[in-house]
């Protein structure tokens, strides 16, 4: 082994300490994010209520948002949203939503 690669393999072993150090002195877990999208039911400052489809049945799905939660697209009752989000204290806390595009209708020939 030469030396620039000790000295790589050294550097990467030392920012993968930094990083795990870092996640336990933020409470010992790394934040674990989950993803849904779904169709938003209802939409306020502070929550979000969204339905999917989970095993062919349709699902509720309850977010609390922030002032932290990132936001994007037109956010309104009916319209497709992805939601990111992690659990905290048995809470879905939302990191992003983002709207999903309007599905246009296909023109027929005429």
């Amino acid at each position: 082994m030469n030396i620039r690669s000790l000295k790589l393999t050294v550097f990467a072993g030392a920012m993968l300490a930094l990083f795990c150090v870092g996640g336990f002195a933020a409470g010992g877990k790394l934040p674990f994010t989950h993803a849904v999208s779904g169709t938003i039911v209802s939409i306020d400052a502070n929550s979000l209520v969204v339905t999917h489809q989970k095993n062919g049945k349709p699902e509720t799905l309850n977010f609390a948002l922030t002032a932290a939660t990132s936001r994007k697209g037109n956010l309104a009752v009916g319209n497709v949203v992805s939601v990111h989000y992690r659990i905290e204290k048995n809470q879905r806390l939302t990191t992003s939503i983002q709207a999903q595009p309007l599905k246009t209708p296909k023109r027929t020939p005429e």
